[in-house]
């Protein structure tokens, strides 16, 4: 069999061909397309060093834009400050008022921007009433009290204090300060009495004495304990009467004299004692004050 007779007899073989090299029909095989390679964008060819430098500016520019909105509220009022709004502005009066110048606040001109401007108040009763003087009330008459307590100076720390008025008042006044359990006698609740009462005494025991009276005053009480008495340290003056024959316009200048074994330790202040009237209820200027008792 020759070459051609034999290659006849084979599918896919082409005639005339060489036996050792094959020969393919069409049919046979098909060639796939070889794949070339993505192309690579401009990041991806970026060298890891630009790739950080990249991202820290675009860090950057957000930290940038975040300060400048932050910062912008305050940026707005500061513009607002260098240049308010029309509608902001308060008037300014053509003549500034001043203390010594009350008419100036009537006199001033009227305020330049619209929007500031206000109708003027409706008149009501109430301003009317407002604007109507009212007579001041009648002065309450202050009368003559039944007790007068003077404060009287003394060189020394201890202090003094006069106490003028009618016995009942005084009695009152001086429970609980000095030691009253010395007899009373019979004096009459309204009948003018007189005493000092010395506080912060030293030592244990002093006596009081009344001086620059005169004659003719009585006692209301016995003689009092010489005993210094309580927490205030006190020593009372025997309680006084005026003198029978007192008269309108008879005055004293008296003081009291503090001892302690027979030797002076203080003396008050000198007091005044005037008679201004001898009604039922006579009426005695003490120092300032005005009492009225019974002679």
């Amino acid at each position: 069999m020759d070459n051609a007779s034999r290659g006849a007899g084979r599918p896919g073989r082409i005639a005339g061909a060489h036996p050792s090299v094959p020969r393919y029909a069409d049919a046979d095989f098909h060639l796939s397309p070889i794949p070339l390679p993505k192309p690579r964008t401009g990041w991806e060819r970026m060298s890891l060093g630009k790739k950080i430098g990249g991202f820290a500016g675009f860090v950057g520019l957000i930290s940038m834009v975040a300060a400048v909105i932050g910062l912008w509220p305050a940026f707005g009022s500061y513009l607002l400050a260098l240049h308010p709004r029309p509608d902001k502005q308060t008037a300014t009066p053509a003549f500034p008022s001043s203390p010594a110048s009350p008419t100036a606040v009537r006199t001033a001109a009227a305020p330049t921007t619209a929007s500031t401007l206000t109708p003027a108040p409706t008149p009501t009763v109430g301003r009317i009433i407002e604007d109507t003087p009212t007579p001041p009330p009648n002065p309450i008459p202050v009368g003559p009290s039944r007790l007068a307590v003077e404060p009287l100076a003394v060189a020394t720390g201890i202090h003094a204090r006069l106490y003028f008025g009618r016995h009942s008042a005084v009695l009152d006044a001086l429970a609980g300060q000095v030691d009253l359990t010395a007899d009373q006698g019979e004096t009459p609740a309204n009948e003018c009495v007189s005493t000092v009462v010395f506080s912060d005494v030293p030592g244990s025991d002093a006596v009081v004495y009344a001086a620059g009276l005169g004659h003719g005053w009585g006692a209301a009480e016995a003689v009092p304990d010489s005993s210094i008495y309580g927490r205030d340290r006190t020593v009372h003056q025997q309680l006084i009467i005026p003198p029978s024959d007192t008269r309108e316009g008879q005055r004293w200048v008296g003081h009291a004299v503090l001892q302690q074994d027979n030797v002076t330790l203080a003396e008050s202040a000198s007091y005044t004692l005037a008679v201004l009237d001898t009604g039922p209820l006579a009426t005695w200027q003490v120092n300032a004050d005005r009492v009225t008792c019974s002679i």
